[in-house]
């Protein structure tokens, strides 16, 4: 079930897709991916649904958080 709010709100959803409203969503959606919304790419905040390559980390925001897990507590700050 989709909420009402997912149908012509300009983001794909992909479990609302057979929907009436949704269609025209993703049809139009020039996502990286259906689930990431273009606000969230390089807005300064990690979107997990956004850290792929199609979505190059978010933009970017994800890498940092990448790297200072990868690095521990012994990176710098």
């Amino acid at each position: 079930p989709c909420p009402a709010y997912f149908l012509g709100d300009g983001i794909c959803d992909l479990a609302c897709i057979s929907c009436v409203g949704e269609a025209a969503d993703c049809a139009q959606a020039q996502q990286c991916n259906p689930y990431c919304p273009d606000s969230y790419i390089g807005d300064g905040e990690c979107d997990d649904v956004c850290n792929d390559a199609a979505c190059d980390n978010d933009g970017g925001d994800c890498v940092d958080v990448a790297m200072a897990a990868a690095c521990g507590p012994e990176c710098p700050a």
